[in-house]
């Protein structure tokens, strides 16, 4: 497992953008399953259920997931464009639903 980390030793004072307030968090998992049991069968689960005390609700996709080779270590610059690309799948994946709805009423 590895997990982005400054030099003071987190990750909240790596620019991920222009906004201060969005902080990055960046972590390498041997698998899924590992990944499913820190975040849901461990004490990080506590903090993730209080995640709205310190968070606001995101308003786009603010995650994502992709296969790394062994021993890569991807980069914020990564991440972001991994992060946008995602975005914008989902955003053409719902103008096609729209569009195939509009087609099938007809329109």
């Amino acid at each position: 497992m590895w997990r982005l980390k400054s030099e003071s030793g987190n990750a909240s004072d790596i620019a991920y953008n222009d906004d201060p307030f969005v902080i990055v968090n960046m972590s390498v998992w041997e698998s899924l399953e590992a990944l499913r049991d820190f975040a849901y069968r461990s004490d990080h689960i506590k903090v993730f259920r209080d995640r709205a005390k310190w968070f606001e609700k995101a308003t786009k996709p603010n995650y994502c997931l992709w296969w790394v080779p062994a021993g890569h270590v991807p980069t914020v610059a990564e991440g972001r464009e991994r992060a946008g690309a995602l975005s914008k799948a989902r955003r053409d994946s719902v103008c096609v639903l729209v569009l195939a709805a509009i087609s099938a009423a007809g329109g």
